[in-house]
């Protein structure tokens, strides 16, 4: 469980942040027994309190159904712990996307679960509750048992390029020509994660990655205004 990121009782704030490429798999049964959980490829929440904003989590693999491929929020406690307080488990999503998870099962983004028992068969005292802005991209999400999702994102595929260098200090994923994550956005942030500066078109892209600046090229007929997604290379012809 948390591929990339397992959050127990704690407190955990990302922003322009990219999880791509990170898988959970459960463990194999013993003695012909249930095999383990795979839930949350990327993250993992468990009691604790998540905030993530301007981010991105695509391409993330688990290996279960219904196993939230990218963020997979549970609250889940007995009412006999003896003293135990009900701490829920909170996430917060801003002008962030979650996408193109996939797994053995069906491929669900997002999750948040809490069952009406436990183990034991003992009432759960826990809430899981995920809240979106409204400026957010979850292609798939699912409220299982009594867990709670608020919030109407946009489902549509961001169209993503794979994870890779496109300029500055780590590896994003670029945003293609006609996403809705272009200039759909809200955020007060005023870099990406590349550090480059937001907004650049009429309003700041989703998640992690701002796309849609404007290079000024050099043709042989003179100057010229391009939008571009990705950063160019000195090997580009619109170069020589």
């Amino acid at each position: 469980m948390g591929g990339a990121v397992f959050n127990l009782g704690g407190t955990l704030s990302l922003s322009n942040s990219s999880f791509a490429n990170n898988e959970a798999h459960g463990g194999i049964g013993a003695n012909g027994g249930s095999d383990g959980a795979a839930f949350g490829s990327a993250i993992f929440n468990l009691q604790g309190t998540v905030a993530i904003q301007d981010s991105t989590i695509a391409f993330n693999i688990a290996t279960a159904s219904n196993a939230g491929g990218a963020l997979y929020n549970l609250g889940y406690l007995r009412n006999d712990d003896g003293g135990t307080w009900p701490m829920p488990s909170l996430v917060d999503i801003r002008n962030s996307i979650l996408s193109n998870s996939s797994g053995t099962g069906p491929a669900i983004d997002l999750v948040a679960n809490a069952p009406a028992l436990v183990s034991g068969g003992a009432p759960n005292i826990a809430t899981a509750t995920v809240t979106l802005d409204g400026t957010d991209i979850v292609v798939t999400r699912n409220a299982s048992g009594n867990g709670l999702i608020t919030g109407t994102p946009i489902t549509l595929d961001p169209q993503l390029g794979p994870l890779q260098d496109n300029g500055g200090p780590t590896e994003t994923l670029a945003l293609s020509v006609g996403s809705v994550a272009i200039d759909n956005g809200s955020t007060t942030a005023t870099t990406d994660q590349r550090g480059y500066p937001r907004p650049e078109g009429a309003a700041p892209g989703i998640g992690a990655y701002e796309s849609d600046y404007i290079v000024d090229l050099i043709f042989s007929y003179g100057f010229e205004e391009v939008r571009s997604n990705f950063p160019l290379q000195e090997s580009d012809p619109a170069l020589r």
